[in-house]
């Protein structure tokens, strides 16, 4: 269970009541206390709509439903199925909300008179066999029978946190058992219980949501195996020792991506980069201390503005000297003069050196070990890199150096590379997005 200490503020006026299997935490400032009857109201509706208990539930009528029908659900349920399709695909099928039949199987849900030991062979689709077609309508391809306890709760808590910002309060929390949304001006601090019990280090959230997943006081035995309710490819059961946690900016995508964390951390973290976030594993470190292992790769917002803003600043500044040095020279008292802008050009590129090194330095720290995992991004990831490397030590050479056919050719060296680093970056990027999005399709 995620925690949060008094420091998100002492004036916040708390409740709590039992929900979606677990205890919920609504927080606002005292002025919005009475907001706290509706982010519980949304919530009951949400746990009444998603419940696989319920046989009046959405849930329910899904799994009743025939091959080719056409069923019209809640809006809420509509948008739940549609990012856990997203989810889905995304993940290349590792989040999956028909494993219902699993989970029935292996006594982590109930036998309603629709799961039946006779008839839960009947249930063989999958999430694209769940075919949205309007915000109240989705028709079904094969039978499903389908579980949303994997992001249900999640959606929950951001439908809370909708419901209060549109009533106007300013800043507060809601905690579901493990899926936990941080809203307003104020950084909240918040730990994250182990399976063992004891609590992480102070992670500090603004703004963010965060979900936490373990099975370590889940599993059960039986035919001589163990089972646990998280469930991988080809239906077995995932054994995990450690908590995994997921930061993101939406509650649902952050308790959807735990289930994909739990067995691909670095398919989830390339998953998060959309949605700032990040994976993080508590895992037992020296003296029975926790370890926080935070595998983030996207650079933070201040990072990437840095960067930018820097590596525009000198390219242009880059261009222009060259610019100017090539077909700049002017006429002057004493014959063909340098042009008086070009020494401020070299001043300005030497000044934003010093922000854009801070920038790399970022890079060398987290983006660099942490993406060489995604293959698929290596090579342009190395071509960048080296030219940055090749920028940095040419422009070393340039000032330092003293000899004349040197200087000559690193000068080449160093403004042939400064101009093609942008189409690197370009490359880079797209092939990013254009990954991301076919995983998406």
């Amino acid at each position: 269970m995620d925690e949060t200490s008094d420091g998100f503020g002492g004036d916040l006026v708390r409740r709590a009541r039992p929900f979606l299997g677990t205890v919920v935490e609504v927080g606002v400032e005292a002025a919005s206390f009475n907001l706290i009857d509706l982010a519980f109201a949304s919530i009951a509706r949400i746990h009444a709509l998603m419940s696989f208990h319920n046989e009046t539930s959405d849930v329910t009528k899904l799994s009743r439903a025939r091959p080719g029908a056409c069923i019209e659900l809640d809006p809420a349920t509509v948008a739940v199925l549609r990012i856990a399709r997203e989810v889905h695909a995304a993940s290349d099928g590792l989040f999956d909300i028909t494993i219902g039949k699993t989970l029935v199987r292996t006594g982590f849900l109930p036998r309603h008179d629709a799961s039946s030991s006779d008839s839960l062979d009947e249930y063989d689709g999958t999430p694209i066999d769940v075919e949205i077609l309007s915000d109240r309508k989705v028709r079904l391809h094969r039978s499903v029978l389908i579980d949303l306890g994997g992001i249900a709760k999640g959606f929950a808590v951001d439908q809370a946190v909708q419901v209060l910002q549109m009533h106007g309060a300013q800043r507060g929390i809601v905690n579901a058992g493990g899926d936990l949304r941080v809203f307003g001006d104020h950084s909240a601090p918040v730990r994250i219980r182990r399976a063992n019990g004891p609590l992480s280090e102070v992670l500090h959230l603004r703004d963010m949501a965060i979900a936490s997943s373990e099975n370590v006081n889940t599993r059960t035995m039986k035919l001589g195996e163990v089972h646990t309710p998280h469930i991988g490819p080809g239906g077995r059961s995932v054994l995990i020792d450690s908590t995994i946690s997921v930061v993101a900016s939406q509650c649902a995508i952050a308790d959807a991506l735990t289930k994909v964390a739990m067995i691909n951390a670095a398919l989830a973290n390339q998953i998060l980069s959309n949605h700032q976030g990040y994976v993080v594993e508590i895992s037992e470190g020296a003296a029975g201390m926790s370890k926080i292992i935070d595998r983030k790769v996207k650079l933070e917002r201040w990072q990437t503005a840095l960067l930018s803003l820097s590596g525009m600043l000198l390219w242009a500044s880059g261009s222009l000297w060259l610019l100017l040095h090539h077909f700049g020279a002017v006429e002057g008292n004493f014959g063909i003069q340098t042009n008086p802008l070009e020494p401020w050009m070299m001043r300005v590129h030497g000044l934003v050196v010093i922000p854009a090194l801070i920038g790399i330095g970022g890079l060398l720290v987290s983006h660099l070990p942490n993406g060489w995992k995604y293959r698929k991004q290596r090579l342009t990831g190395l071509l960048l890199s080296s030219s940055l490397v090749m920028l940095v030590f040419s422009g070393y050479l340039l000032y330092y150096s003293g000899g004349d056919l040197i200087r000559e050719w690193t000068s080449v060296t160093h403004w042939a590379i400064g101009l093609g680093v942008p189409l690197l970056f370009g490359w880079h990027r797209l092939r990013h997005r254009y990954k991301t999005a076919r995983r998406a399709a």
